[in-house]
């Protein structure tokens, strides 16, 4: 060992079989596995731990590399930069660094076994996963309760004209029964002889019977169309919140893995419309203005219909919310002014993209919180300011379509939300 290190201050760098044994003798030393190839690809060199990596690739010194590590080997050489990869060999990972020594001709693979490593970082991102999972209680509430909150409604007005119906069958029923009971008494008077004055006397109150009973008929027709009407309006209303109900846990449970999009062709201002068609009773009871500024004529885009319209809901809740909290601040100054949402969509300026954007007039999001608010199950649920509910879930989808959503907000202007989606797959 003395020798080789007194060898070594007298070393000549042109001395290459001499470098090549100094080479050998550090890496000997080294736990790990070192190999040595050309620019060829043949394995010039392994020391003790490189000889039994070599097992994995079924080579020998002075014999090439697999084939796949060819382009590696090459792109180390042209580049004179290191490459590191990453490779599975059973139940172990291994991480290869080669570096290029160019004016040697070869090129050096440092091999390290990162298998515990990568379980770690597993682990870390499963506690990540973890920690987000905890901050959703909150978010997990509103998502499921909104949709089932009005779903109960909906149940339970429906089950109001369902009873109105009921009634109105009822009555409806024993109207029919007058009616047979009167038409019983003109097939008798009608067989009836001599009898005119007895005929007369009953023709006139049956007619007036069934008179009476046409008009409770007509009335009850009435009654019956107008629970027919709401009825079938509940009922759709309960089936499309059921369905957003059962997207978002979909989307909840989906959150901490691969989300599989089911996309087709479909008209953004038709999804745009479907979405406020599911929530249009929300707008009614909160008495705020749509305005639409839609562009005729736009493209199909290829989207996830039920995902997109999810993004959509999610963002109009929160206008709605936000329009609700500055309402109770007029309310406290008498100063109160109906909220007005505008939706527009419009071409991409480079025609490859169509733009959405909804504009509200309630309260804005604090600046402090506009980096924020796309981060999963981020909230903010101080009184005087803007609610950010399922922006999280929104903003994923819409990356997932290769998208992209910003938002602007200022007191003095409102909030928007400004949503681009490709008209081609990338």
């Amino acid at each position: 060992m003395n020798t080789m290190e007194g060898d070594s201050m007298k070393l000549n760098i042109s001395d290459s079989k001499t470098l090549q044994n100094k080479f050998a003798y550090i890496t000997n030393k080294n736990p790990n596995p070192v190999l040595q190839v050309t620019k060829e690809g043949v394995i010039t060199f392994a020391n003790k731990a490189g000889l039994w990596f070599l097992n994995f690739w079924n080579k020998q010194v002075n014999e090439y590399v697999p084939a796949q590590w060819n382009k590696v080997i090459a792109d180390a050489f042209n580049t004179d930069s290191n490459r590191v990869v990453e490779t599975v060999y059973g139940n172990t990972v291994f991480a290869l660094t080669f570096v290029p020594v160019t004016e040697e001709g070869y090129i050096n693979i440092y091999i390290i076994d990162i298998t515990e490593q990568k379980h770690l970082q597993e682990k870390a991102a499963q506690l990540e996963k973890l920690n987000i999972l905890s901050m959703m209680s909150s978010e997990i509430a509103h998502e499921i309760n909104t949709p089932i909150g009005a779903f109960s409604l909906c149940a339970q007005e429906s089950m109001k004209y369902f009873n109105k119906i009921a009634m109105a069958l009822n009555h409806l029923e024993t109207q029919i029964d007058a009616i047979s009971g009167n038409l019983d008494k003109l097939r008798t008077l009608m067989s009836a002889n001599g009898e005119s004055m007895t005929y007369e006397e009953v023709l006139t109150q049956c007619m007036n019977n069934l008179d009476t009973c046409e008009k409770e008929l007509k009335k009850e027709q009435l009654s019956l169309r107008n629970s027919e009407s709401h009825l079938g309006e509940y009922l759709k209303n309960s089936i499309r919140e059921s369905i957003n109900c059962k997207e978002a846990v979909n989307n909840l449970l989906n959150f901490a893995n691969q989300i599989v999009l089911c996309k087709r062709n479909y008209n953004v201002n038709c999804l745009i419309t479907d979405a406020i068609v599911s929530i249009y009773r929300m707008f009614n009871e909160n008495k705020i203005d749509i305005i639409f500024n839609l562009s005729d004529n736009l493209p199909n885009v290829l989207i996830d219909i039920c995902k997109m319209e999810l993004v959509f809901v999610n963002i109009f809740y929160n206008s709605i919310y936000a329009i609700n909290a500055l309402t109770k601040d007029q309310a406290r100054t008498n100063n109160l002014i109906n909220g007005t949402i505008t939706v527009g969509t419009s071409m991409g300026k480079n025609k490859d993209e169509i733009e959405i954007s909804i504009k509200d007039t309630g309260a804005c999001v604090h600046k402090n919180n506009l980096k924020k608010i796309f981060t999963p199950f981020f909230t903010q649920k101080t009184e005087n300011e803007r609610p950010v509910i399922g922006l999280g879930i929104a903003n994923k989808i819409v990356r997932m379509h290769n998208g992209t959503i910003k938002v602007e907000s200022e007191k003095e202007t409102g909030t928007t939300f400004r949503i681009s989606l490709p008209l081609k797959e990338t």
